[in-house]
């Protein structure tokens, strides 16, 4: 992209109505953009808001978005206990009886973000009416991949060069799209992520939350994700959950699928979202 990277999220951000509700010992931030019916997004692990990036100009055309940083990740705040799932969960709760307190609205969540997606439809049955997960985490292990840690590394370049790898490694398949947009959202989210989901990402905990899930289910799949490269497992897994559950795969895309196949997967959700299998 010509833009920024920067430059480019604060012009997104500045359109969004920001709102904070209790988490912790601080807030959980939430921000809204668009108008019509609500849906909810849920990023995955060490992310933000920002995970959403190519999908929020389309979806908020015609739909409300609320997209919070989820607890321990961004500008929110720890829970308390840190790192305790039940106690973010508590937190997401509540900030969406206090965004949203009489509405109903659709949950869209995104890899280890199922776990809390999953507890929100749950756990607020009455007025969730459809749960789309988009590339699932928490939902048995993962493949073992070559990834490159940071630790001791203090250049910037070679910082940038491990992240680049990682991105190619675990998030897109499209080498293109490992791009300075990405690269920076990559970054700034892994800097700001405390909640540590390693052990929820590396564990099955959002297949026992998707089975007290009441609403309808969807699930769209990258096509080349790395993590879960056996799609027809998965498949099989989330239609031994829900038969017959609508499962789209974006083929040639990786595990962040909306931003690896921003067009497609929104064109996808939009068809989940009508009603359409």
């Amino acid at each position: 992209m010509s833009e920024n990277p920067e430059s480019f999220i604060r012009a997104i951000d500045a359109r969004a109505t920001r709102v904070e509700t209790p988490c912790g010992d601080g807030t959980m931030v939430w921000r809204r953009w668009g108008d019509g019916p609500p849906l909810v997004f849920f990023h995955g692990a060490s992310g933000a808001w920002t995970h959403w990036i190519r999908t929020i100009e389309d979806l908020s055309t015609d739909h409300t978005l609320w997209i919070p940083d989820l607890p321990g990740n961004g500008e929110s705040v720890q829970p308390m206990p840190h790192n305790d799932i039940d106690a973010a969960a508590a937190a997401v709760l509540q900030g969406l009886d206090i965004i949203l307190p009489r509405e109903t609205f659709r949950v869209v969540a995104f890899s280890a973000g199922l776990v809390l997606g999953a507890e929100a439809a749950s756990r607020r049955a009455g007025r969730v009416d459809q749960l789309v997960v988009a590339s699932a985490g928490a939902v048995g292990p993962i493949v073992p991949l070559p990834m490159r840690s940071l630790r001791g590394i203090t250049d910037p370049d070679e910082i940038d060069a491990v992240n680049r790898h990682n991105l190619a490694t675990l998030m897109l398949a499209d080498p293109h799209n490992v791009d300075d947009l990405a690269l920076f959202i990559h970054r700034e989210n892994s800097r700001r992520g405390r909640f540590h989901l390693r052990y929820i990402e590396e564990g099955a905990p959002a297949l026992d939350r998707l089975k007290t899930v009441r609403a309808p289910v969807a699930v769209i799949w990258g096509g080349l994700d790395a993590a879960r490269p056996d799609v027809t497992h998965y498949r099989q897994l989330f239609d031994e959950l829900r038969p017959g559950l609508p499962f789209h795969v974006i083929d040639g895309a990786g595990h962040w699928v909306m931003y690896d196949a921003p067009a497609r997967f929104n064109a996808t959700l939009r068809t989940l979202l009508a009603g359409r299998p």
